[in-house]
């Protein structure tokens, strides 16, 4: 049976993701008007399905790495926000969403290194083993 920190990791992680889906869809052109909005809608897709499918392995599948790569993957969008922050840009409709959906997002990624989370990370009932969980 898989803890609550990892159900609400799912759920609010996969909350997020649907929300910057719609958030895509909305302002999609505006994102960059000279690409073909083809390109742009495949490219979200395909990181949708992959940030998706990177969080069902961390959440079914116990996967260390799917967690790691989920973090960097959460970090870039953090980096962007706070840039968009300092430079005064998060004015827009978009960004402040973007900004809602980078905080939940991180929010969800602290809820791995929970106790009990990281125990059940290790796949093991004993605490002791819990330093080389994340390892």
């Amino acid at each position: 049976m898989r803890p609550k920190p990892i159900i609400i990791f799912e759920i609010l992680y996969c909350i997020m993701m649907s929300v910057g889906a719609w958030r895509s869809w909305m302002w999609l052109g505006d994102l960059n008007p000279t690409l073909p909005k083809t390109m742009l809608l495949a490219t979200e897709i395909g990181m949708f399905l992959l940030v998706v499918s990177l969080v069902f392995f961390v959440s079914r599948r116990r996967s260390k790495m799917a967690m790691w790569i989920l973090i960097l993957l959460t970090l870039l969008p953090l980096l962007i926000t706070l840039k968009m922050l300092f430079d005064g840009l998060l004015l827009t409709d978009p960004s402040l969403i973007l900004l809602l959906q980078t905080t939940v997002k991180m929010i969800a990624i602290l809820f791995l290194f929970l106790p009990s989370s990281r125990l059940w990370m290790s796949n093991t009932n004993d605490e002791n083993d819990l330093e080389e969980t994340f390892s």
